[in-house]
């Protein structure tokens, strides 16, 4: 998991061709939605690579989709903002009393 990590990294840097510390604030959201649409939880032990690929794959997708009717993107950011609150609430009626390690 490292390496990916070290390799997601230096592509960033790569893209952005800067060393920033704060060029990744942009991308938290998305990384976060992305795991959580793709079955993950905060209490972990759930989710799959392939379920947080697919849930990024659809956040970044949000953004274009909504650029073509000129949307602005303060709307964009709000609408993924508001993908991942319907998620997480939708996660938390889904999942029983019984199945939830914490209630």
């Amino acid at each position: 998991v490292a390496v990916f990590a070290i390799l997601a990294g230096i592509s960033l840097a790569g893209i952005t061709t800067s060393s920033d510390a704060n060029v990744a604030s942009n991308y938290t959201l998305l990384s976060v939605a992305g795991v959580m649409l793709g079955g993950g939880s905060f209490w972990g032990g759930k989710g799959s690579a392939v379920g947080a690929v697919l849930g990024a794959c659809v956040m970044t997708l949000v953004g274009p989709l909504l650029t073509f009717p000129q949307v602005s993107p303060g709307w964009q950011i709000g609408t993924q903002g508001f993908i991942l609150m319907v998620v997480l609430f939708l996660n938390g009626v889904v999942e029983s009393p019984e199945q939830s390690k914490y209630a």
